[in-house]
Parts: C-alpha cells; sequence; structure tokens
C-alpha cells in the first residue's frame, strides 16, 4: 500500500472515529446541558437528602405550575455545607422541568463539551495508532 493511501486511511478513520465517538457521547447529557443553557430557567428548590455514602449526592425538589419535579447533585467538596431543608437555586428545562440541575449550565456545558472532545480525540488517537500498525509495511 503507498504511503500517500495508508495516510489518507489514517486521516479518514481519526476523523471519522472523533465524529462518531463525540456524537455517542453527547447523546449522554451534552444535549440536556445545552438546553439548560440555552433555555433554562432559574428555580427555587429545597434540599430534601444528603447521601453522603453515595458518591457524596444530595436530592432536592421544586414545584413548576403546581407539579413537583425532582434531581440530584454529586458535591463531594461542599456536602458538607449544604443542610437538608435549605433554598437552592435550581435551573431547570421549561418544557421538561426534569431535565434540571444545580449548576451554572454554562460552565457546566462547557466542562462537559471539553470532556467529550477529549475521550473522542484520545479514543480516536489511539484507533489510529493501532490501524497505523496494521498498515505499516513490514
Amino acid at each position: 500500500m503507498s504511503k500517500r493511501k495508508a495516510i489518507l486511511i489514517l486521516l479518514g478513520t481519526f476523523i471519522g472515529a472523533t465524529l462518531v465517538v463525540f456524537l455517542v457521547l453527547a447523546r449522554l447529557n451534552w444535549g440536556d446541558y445545552y438546553y439548560l443553557w440555552r433555555y433554562g430557567r432559574p428555580g427555587e428548590a429545597l434540599v430534601t437528602a444528603k447521601e453522603p455514602e453515595n458518591h457524596f449526592i444530595f436530592r432536592y425538589s421544586f414545584s413548576v405550575n403546581g407539579s413537583t419535579f425532582y434531581g440530584f447533585e454529586n458535591a463531594p467538596k461542599t456536602l458538607n455545607l449544604i443542610q437538608v431543608g435549605q433554598s437552592i437555586t435550581v435551573y431547570y428545562y421549561p418544557a421538561d422541568p426534569d431535565v434540571n440541575c444545580y449548576c451554572d449550565p454554562q460552565a457546566r456545558l462547557a466542562s462537559e463539551t471539553t470532556a467529550i472532545g477529549l475521550a473522542s480525540i484520545l479514543t480516536s488517537a489511539v484507533l489510529s495508532i493501532a490501524i497505523f500498525k496494521r498498515l505499516r509495511p513490514r
């Protein structure tokens, strides 16, 4: 196989794999954080439980138009500052308040995008190296 053809295969593999991995990983949480950043509204919630033994999460509930919704957040560094019954500000997506978080939606979206991007590039690089080793003339 010519060197040019091998480079084109590697480049195509890298770009294709990066896109596929990014799209698969983005389906997990990225869309929710995008909607919260773009359309999210702040709301008042009450902390309902603290579970330090369960990945340092706390649970909260809030109401929108007379319906109650629930959420939880992982807070390993600040769980000791949060008290059951405490009022907190959460962000929720008005079209589906089950999509909510106790976070800055813009910062969470940026963090999620960075993590997904790095995972995509790293996965694609490993795959490309494996293919390169198979294509390399001996």
